[in-house]
């Protein structure tokens, strides 16, 4: 039994019966009205609920989804660097392929130079060649 089916004779007693009544099927009406008012809220939070779970899913989604590209933009751009470290490395030894046979090259040179100078001071000083660089 309801807490209002209770109190109804006590205040029809006080009150009378007509607005014992009315006062009881206000109060009830008011109850019944709170209750609505809740479940309605409980229902809108629910449906909010689903809407910012369905919303943060989605953002989720699409925060992996960039993610994935920034991934994939990143390996990309590391397999370019490595292939430009492979092409530097193969660039690297030839330079230094070029640079010891420059090496090479002046060393010859330096030499020749070297017997062109011995010569030229014979020369000077009245003595005949060693080389033949003259007749080249």
């Amino acid at each position: 039994m309801s807490l209002a089916a209770e109190v109804a004779p006590y205040i029809a007693t006080v009150l009378g019966t007509g607005f014992a009544t009315s006062l009881v099927n206000g109060w009830m009406n008011r109850r019944n009205e709170a209750r609505r008012v809740e479940a309605d809220a409980r229902r809108t939070d629910t449906e909010a609920e689903v809407t910012l779970s369905a919303a943060l899913g989605a953002g989720y989604e699409r925060l992996i989804a960039g993610i994935e590209t920034e991934r994939e933009e990143l390996r990309r751009e590391r397999q370019g660097l490595r292939e430009e470290l492979v092409t530097a490395h193969s660039d690297n030894r030839l330079l230094r392929e070029e640079i010891a046979a420059s090496r090479q090259e002046v060393a010859a040179l330096r030499n020749e130079l070297g017997a062109v100078k011995r010569d030229l001071q014979r020369v000077l000083a009245g003595k005949p060649p060693i080389g033949d660089w003259l007749t080249e």
